[in-house]
């Protein structure tokens, strides 16, 4: 994923200035178009594979902006953008679902301290308001809102200068990785991307509606839940 890191600041250069290296920035784009991708909107990170929340924190995200800047320069790799979005649609419904009826989630592979930003793509999703039709967004709101209540709601997860902690719900730093520090933590603030949206969005007025797992342990409809095939 860092190979993206080399693409967006490409992007960024091409958006602000007009120019850029050309090469760096569709090297990761075809990395992981052509070579990465496993299926049902899952990348590997390079060329093993590992179940952790990297497509989500880093992989879609990133390429996102990254197409949607190539596309709007009429870069000919910016025509992957179509797919590359219906694949975030996809992710985004596994992530909606993997939040249970208590607002808690698989702790699963990597950089669980990014606590919040693990839901980076379902937050880009709704942003982009690309959501899969099965989902409503005002479930999205009920379901990251109470995430996030069992994550900040309490004082546990801040210094007493009030700054994140490493760890997932109090001070955990056994299962951080040596390149997490106390500003890689603020990755969580991913979460908060449905705030560019205007007040009046759906997003925000729609009345409170169950997520996925919470109509189904509720004995609700919530429908199948349907793979991709591109």
């Amino acid at each position: 994923h860092w190979l993206l890191y080399t693409s967006i600041i490409e992007a960024a250069l091409l958006e602000f200035t007009g120019e850029c290296d050309k090469e760096r920035l569709v090297y990761a784009v075809h990395k992981f178009r052509d070579e990465w991708y496993v299926g049902d909107a899952i990348y590997r990170d390079g060329a093993d594979f590992a179940s952790n929340y990297y497509n989500s924190i880093f992989i879609h995200p990133m390429l996102n902006d990254i197409l949607m800047v190539m596309r709007k320069y009429g870069l000919q790799d910016g025509e992957f953008l179509d797919v590359q979005l219906m694949r975030s649609s996809r992710l985004a419904s596994q992530l909606e679902r993997c939040i249970s009826p208590d607002g808690t989630y698989p702790i699963v592979g990597k950089s669980i301290s990014y606590r919040s930003g693990i839901f980076h793509t379902l937050s880009q999703v709704a942003l982009l308001r690309i959501l899969p039709r099965n989902i409503e967004v005002s479930q999205v709101r009920a379901a990251l809102t109470k995430v996030l209540r069992n994550l900040f709601d309490g004082n546990q997860n801040f210094s007493n200068g009030g700054w994140l902690i490493t760890g997932l719900n109090g001070h955990q730093v056994d299962i951080a990785e040596t390149d997490i520090n106390t500003g890689s933590l603020y990755l969580c603030c991913s979460v908060f991307l449905p705030l560019g949206l205007d007040s009046n969005d759906p997003f925000w007025t729609d009345d409170f509606e169950e997520w996925s797992s919470l109509k189904a342990w509720n004995g609700h409809v919530i429908g199948n839940d349907q793979p991709i095939n591109f």
